[in-house]
């Protein structure tokens, strides 16, 4: 399940560095804590609920760009 969400995590991120840019979904991620982000975007460690953090980043993220992450994500 771990690898699951590790996999979903990157993905949010990376689609969120086309939005916003690389420099800035990544600071964004890393600030959110939980779990460990590489430079170029991928998740390399998740501690706690992965399912939470995974709540905890789409909602970081759509409060930083007004909602374009649940568009995107559909």
């Amino acid at each position: 399940m771990q690898n699951d969400t590790s996999s979903v995590l990157t993905q949010v991120i990376k689609l969120q560095s086309v939005i916003l840019g690389p420099d800035t979904a990544i600071r964004i991620a890393k600030g959110i804590g939980g779990f460990s982000i590489d430079d170029a975007g991928n998740v390399t460690a998740i501690s706690g609920n992965g399912e939470q953090l995974l709540q905890k980043v789409i909602e970081k993220f759509s409060d930083f760009s007004g909602g374009q992450i649940l568009d995107s994500l559909k």
